[in-house]
Formats: structure tokens, C-alpha cells, sequence
């Protein structure tokens, strides 16, 4: 039998990879450049644990369910600024170090994503990105003063950054290949679903001196729950594939 030499039609075998349901990636342009490669990457696929589609369905609705808790830790702290500089007499500098010390987190967390991804697996990251959310949630609510408060911004960012890169990821190798783009859309649309939602909220508690903790803290509850459902939601097969 003739096995064809897929490297001298790259362009036909590169639409043949990413149609292909198991061996699909988001990064189609690293194919095989040989036959040889290819058949090996197809054995070392066929090792990977597919994803059933109840399981497909938890994992999608997962990383999208952080996509929004995303959103809603990125811009919740528009309407809280304002009492938190009351409450503890904060300088121009430092409300300007309350808000942007999230980016620097972000910064830290997003080459993190890609690090733990390969290296853990997709699930590993998404769990990581939750107890973050989690973990800044709860150090900016029960904050003493304004160095915790930093603290609890800047662990949030890395969240928002480690969820940035895998969210996506997860999403274009679990969901189906006819769904694929319909759910990463979806996913941009929940992250800037749960900034209105964030806004929603800053309006609702803006009278209460000490509603700046509930703004903060009310990622808490759901980036925890996302962290016990990414305990139960499958690996992608890109992602529990042997490298």
C-alpha cells in the first residue's frame, strides 16, 4: 500500500488535520510535515481519553461560566473605587494602584496559562484560574487595609489571565467541530455579560459605605463552585495526549 506524502500538498493535508474531529487544534498551522509524522501523531492521539458529550457539555459550560466571573472581577471595580477611597483615604496614586495592579496580575497569569496547560492539562488551568478568582475574592472582601487590598487584586488578575488563555483553548478542543466558533463567540460574550453584570451590581450597592467589600466578594461564591465542577469536567484530547 502507498501511503500519500502529505508534505508535498500541504495545503490539502493542513484542511484534512483541522477537519478532523480528534486530531483537530487551534494551532493547525504545527502539522506533521511528513507522512511519518502524522501517523505518529495519529497513535499518540488515538491514547487520548475523548470526551463523552455529557462531559463536553459540563466542560464547555464551565469555561464559559468563567469567562463571565472574568468579566465581572475585571470591571467590578469601577463603582467601588470611589467608597474604597473613602474608606481608607487613598491618594491619586494609590486608587490608580488599585486598578491597574489587575493588569499586572493579568500580565503574570497569561504566559501561566500557557505553561500550565501544557504541562497539567487544560482542566489543571481552569481549576487554577477559579481558586484565584476565589482567592482574591476573599482577600479583597475581608481586607484590613490597603495592602491586602492589593494583594487580593493582583491574585484576581492573575485569574483573569490564566482564564484568558484557557478558556479559549478549552472551548476550540472539547466542544464539537460544528459548534466551535459559535461557542468561542459565546465565550466573549458571557465575559462582557458578566462586566454589565458587575456594573448592575457597583449601581445596587453604591448607597452603602461598606458595599465596596460586596462588590468584590460576590466572585467568591461562583469561582468556588467552578472550582469543585473542574474537578468533574473532562480533559480535552489535545490536552491528555502524550506529547
Amino acid at each position: 500500500t502507498v501511503v500519500p506524502h502529505f508534505a508535498t500538498t500541504a495545503a490539502s493535508y493542513q484542511e484534512y488535520l483541522c477537519c478532523d474531529a480528534h486530531l483537530w487544534s487551534p494551532l493547525c498551522m504545527s502539522y506533521p510535515s511528513t507522512t511519518q509524522e502524522y501517523l505518529a501523531y495519529k497513535e499518540s492521539m488515538a491514547d487520548s481519553h475523548e470526551p463523552t458529550r455529557g462531559g463536553r457539555i459540563l466542560g464547555c459550560s464551565a469555561a464559559m461560566a468563567g469567562a463571565a466571573v472574568n468579566g465581572y472581577t475585571l470591571c467590578v471595580v469601577s463603582g467601588a473605587v470611589p467608597q474604597i477611597t473613602e474608606a481608607f483615604r487613598l491618594s491619586l496614586d494609590e486608587k490608580a494602584a488599585v486598578v491597574s495592579v489587575n493588569v499586572i496580575g493579568a500580565m503574570l497569569g497569561g504566559p501561566l496559562g500557557g505553561a500550565v496547560a501544557d504541562s497539567h492539562g487544560r482542566r489543571y488551568g481552569l481549576a487554577l484560574a477559579s481558586f484565584a478568582f476565589a482567592l482574591g475574592a476573599a482577600l479583597m472582601m475581608m481586607t484590613p487595609g490597603f495592602y491586602v487590598l492589593l494583594l487580593g487584586r493582583f491574585v484576581a488578575g492573575v485569574g483573569t489571565g490564566l482564564s484568558g488563555v484557557l478558556s479559549p483553548i478549552y472551548l476550540s478542543e472539547v466542544s464539537p467541530p460544528a459548534l466551535r466558533g459559535t461557542l468561542t463567540t459565546a465565550n466573549e460574550f458571557l465575559l462582557t455579560a458578566g462586566c454589565l453584570l458587575a456594573l448592575f451590581v457597583d449601581y445596587s450597592l453604591s448607597h452603602d459605605p461598606e458595599g465596596w467589600r460586596r462588590m468584590l466578594g460576590l466572585a467568591g461564591p461562583p469561582a468556588l463552585l467552578l472550582l469543585l465542577v473542574a474537578a468533574a469536567v473532562p480533559e480535552s484530547p489535545v490536552g491528555s495526549a502524550p506529547s
